[in-house]
Formats: C-alpha cells, sequence, structure tokens
C-alpha cells in the first residue's frame, strides 16, 4: 500500500500555526528585554524586528532628560515622523517637558508631536502635563479619539479649547485634569454626562475654582464613577465632599482628598456608606500645623470606618512633623488593620512606636512606602521582621532629618534581605533591588532602573485598584 498523501489545505493549515506561534513567542521573549536592548534584537530577524520595533513604538515618552539634550539625539516623535508606518504601533503618549527655543516652546518639537499624535490612529492613552502645550495639539488629538481611553492634560483651557474636548471626546474610562481654568469646569459636568456609560476614574487635581455645587452637579452624572481624586481645591472641604459622596458614589473604590485640619467637623455618630472603599489617599492641610491629635485625620478615618481599606497614603505639608502615633493605632490600625495590604507615608515622619504598630498590627501588609530611617536602620529592620508578610519597601526618600541624607547602599540592603525573609524588592536611590532564591543558593541581588509611572502620588497603584475593560 502507498503512503497516503495529506491535503495541500493541511500543510498550510501547519504552516500558519507555527507561524503564528514563531511571532507570538518573539513577541513574548521581547516583553522580557529593556527597552536599551531592543534596537540590536531587531537586528536579529525579520520577525525580531517586527516584535521590537512593535514594542519600541508602543509608547512615545518625552522627559526632561530628553529636553536637555534636544537637538543632540533624535526623539521618538521625530522617529515616527520620519518613518509614518511605525504609527500604528503607538499606543501611549507622555509628554512631560517641552524643549525651548530661547523663551518659547520649541516650534520643531511641537511640530513633531503634532505629526506624531496625526499617525498615531491606535492611540489609546495621552498625557500632557506641561502648562500651555496642549494648544497645537489639540486638533490631532480629537481625530484620534476613536479608541482614547485614557487622558490626563494640564487643563488651563480657553473657552474654544474646552468646547473641542466636550464635543468632541466621548469614550474615555479615565478622566484627569490639572489646573483646570473656568471654561473647562464649567462644561465639566455636561461632559461627565456624555462619559456617564465610559467612565471610571476622574481627577481633579489643583483646581482653584473648583466648589461643592460643581462637585454635586458633576457626580449626578456618574453616578457608578469607581474613582474620584480631588485634591488642591481650596473651595471643596472634607465634610461636605464626604458626605456627598457617601449617598452619591456608593461604588466608589479609590478616593483622594484634602483633609483641612480648621474645617468643620463631621458627625461623630455618623459613618459613610462607602462599602467598596478600597484605597483612600489624605492630603493634610493646615494653616500652621496639624495639632497633636489630629482631629480633622481621626474624624476622616472614623467615618470611613465600614470600608474595607486596603490601600492608605498620607501626605504632611512639613517633612519634619510627625505623624501622631494615636491617630495611627487609635483610628487607623482600629478600623482598618485586618485589610491593609499597602501604607505610604510621604513627606512626614513616623515614631518607632508607631512603625513597630504598624508593621505589628497589620497582618497582610505587603508594600510599604516610607522615608527608611538609615540612620537608625537596625530598629527598623526589628520592626519590620515582626511582619512576615511585607515583600515590598519603598524608600521615598525624603528629607525628614537634618543634614545629609544617606541612601540604602548596597550592605543594607543586604541586610534588610538577610533579616526579613519575606522582603522580594526594595526600591532605593534610583534603584531597585530584587531577591533572586534559587535552590542551594544564597539569595542574589539585581540592581535595575526603576520603572516611573508619571502619576501623581495619591494614584494607587495597579495591584489595589485597575481600570477594567
Amino acid at each position: 500500500m502507498g503512503v497516503r498523501k495529506q491535503p495541500s489545505s493541511f500543510w498550510c493549515c501547519h504552516e500558519n500555526i507555527a507561524g503564528y506561534m514563531a511571532t507570538h513567542l518573539t513577541l513574548l521573549i521581547c516583553s522580557y528585554l529593556p527597552q536599551s536592548s531592543l534596537p540590536l534584537v531587531a537586528l536579529v530577524s525579520s520577525s525580531f524586528n517586527a516584535a521590537a520595533i512593535s514594542r519600541l513604538y508602543n509608547s512615545l515618552f518625552f522627559g526632561h532628560r530628553h529636553a536637555k539634550r534636544y537637538l543632540m539625539e533624535a526623539t521618538s516623535f521625530s522617529s515616527v515622523v520620519g518613518r509614518p508606518g511605525l504609527g500604528v504601533h503607538v499606543r501611549h503618549i507622555d509628554i512631560r517637558a517641552v524643549p525651548l527655543l530661547k523663551t518659547s516652546h520649541h516650534p520643531r518639537f511641537l511640530r513633531d508631536c503634532n505629526t506624531a499624535i496625526s499617525l498615531a490612529k491606535n492611540l489609546v492613552s495621552f498625557k500632557c502635563t506641561p502648562r500651555n502645550v496642549l494648544a497645537p495639539l489639540l486638533l490631532p488629538l480629537i481625530g484620534n479619539q476613536k479608541n482614547l481611553g485614557s487622558l490626563r492634560i494640564y487643563a488651563g483651557l480657553t473657552t474654544v479649547q474646552s468646547n473641542l474636548l466636550v464635543s468632541k471626546i466621548s469614550n474615555l474610562h479615565e478622566l484627569s485634569l490639572d489646573a483646570a481654568s473656568w471654561n473647562i469646569l464649567d462644561r465639566l459636568s455636561e461632559w461627565t454626562g456624555t462619559l456617564r456609560a465610559s467612565l471610571q476614574s476622574l481627577t481633579l487635581y489643583g483646581c482653584q475654582d473648583l466648589n461643592m455645587p460643581l462637585i454635586e452637579s458633576v457626580l449626578k452624572e456618574i453616578p457608578n464613577l469607581r474613582a474620584l481624586h480631588c485634591t488642591g481645591a481650596p473651595r471643596v472641604d472634607q465634610t461636605s465632599l464626604l458626605l456627598l459622596l457617601s449617598s452619591s458614589l456608593p461604588r466608589l473604590e479609590s478616593l483622594a482628598l484634602t483633609v483641612t485640619e480648621n474645617a468643620k467637623s463631621l458627625d461623630p455618630f455618623e459613618s459613610a456608606s462607602l462599602y467598596h472603599l478600597r484605597c483612600l489617599a489624605v492630603d493634610l492641610v493646615c494653616a500652621d500645623s496639624p495639632g497633636p491629635g489630629f482631629t480633622a485625620l481621626k474624624s476622616t478615618l472614623k467615618f470611613l470606618q465600614n470600608a474595607p481599606l486596603q490601600s492608605f497614603s498620607i501626605r504632611l505639608p512639613d517633612a519634619q512633623i510627625r505623624l501622631g502615633h494615636l491617630a495611627v493605632k487609635d483610628y487607623l490600625l482600629k478600623y482598618f488593620a485586618l485589610s491593609l495590604r499597602r501604607i505610604a507615608a510621604i513627606d512626614c515622619s513616623l515614631e518607632n512606636d508607631t512603625l513597630y504598630a504598624i508593621f505589628h498590627g497589620c497582618p497582610n501588609l505587603e508594600r510599604v512606602e516610607l522615608d527608611v530611617p538609615t540612620r537608625h536602620l537596625d530598629n527598623f529592620i526589628t520592626y519590620l521582621s515582626c511582619n512576615g508578610n511585607v515583600h515590598t519597601l519603598i524608600d521615598l526618600e525624603g528629607h525628614n532629618t537634618h543634614g545629609e541624607r544617606l541612601a540604602l547602599s548596597a550592605p543594607s540592603v543586604r541586610w534588610l534581605f538577610g533579616a526579613v525573609n519575606s522582603l522580594k524588592t526594595i526600591v532605593s536611590d534610583a534603584r531597585v533591588w530584587t531577591r533572586n532564591v534559587k535552590s542551594s543558593q544564597e539569595p542574589t541581588f539585581e540592581r535595575k532602573p526603576p520603572i516611573g509611572g508619571g502619576n501623581h502620588w495619591f494614584i494607587p497603584p495597579s495591584a489595589y485598584f485597575n481600570m477594567r475593560p
């Protein structure tokens, strides 16, 4: 009997599967490689070239370091302009600085940005935080808003610019406005009404004209909002805002607000109905310095006692101020010790008793962000080792002590890893130290450049709050 031949369609099918697997494999390999290695990887073969190029131009980023070296090296925007076919790979654009020509924004850079945005037909997120830069980029941005889901801008806009945004962009799930002018705030309730079906997160940062009637009109349009971050608005007091949120946003999961010590107090016998609130960030503001009792902070925490908080961040007005031990022990830990997984203390000092109370009282704590007391590291390690669950330590490198700030050295990091078995990652002094435990070998340490998200300090990490598709 002769050997039966397989039909040609059989081999075509297998060739297609093999080609798909090869493409998927190269994409997977490139996803694990550092960004700096991708240009060399692109020279290996055509399949690696396609995978590396796709990842290289997935995000276009321009920061202060690039602005200082502008015209000395090519930018990702100029590369896309030079090769328009690369525009289909662009999903994210993040502009944090703009180079200057004498005293004005460099026109060549703005022209390149304008063209690159026009070519980015698959744009998903757009960030532009420098002042007075958005105007020349507005029209191409609106033209590519079909897939745009996340928008963060410096929102000092004119009436015409505000009208363009409100009338043309209508499918956002995340909106962040920095220093918004009255022109855009006046149209915000109309805009959020348009975004009602998709908007999940709203951030209003440093909006001087924002007031409670305006917030109330906005929240009426988006009752299913999952995240509200409202800080730096002097006309908004926390008491009115918390009462409004308790009745208007029952599904709220992430909240950031400014707490003023001299604001009117909440009813001590009343508590919020925010049963889904998992992330809380408090920006504590006061005329002089907070009293030893931190009355406003205690009142806020007591009001939110029914929330299953997993992430808590706090920032004080002065790094020399110590966060009150009683406020932490009798309020934060009393209500949330069993649910807390992350604590971040920004621009503030923590007493030894407070550190011990946090590490000893929060059995599920896994991520800590604070100014590590390098001069008294032995005490800190003693407190941290009693937890047994913390796997990530982030040294915020504040200036809470007089004199020169000492960053964590390699021996200090090795000491921490050796004394705290649960610790897997330490971030300090622009380095990410990771523990690699192999069978029958001592732990090894690697220094990696940290990944900067460019988010506001009060935005929780994605592990604790993430956007749903």
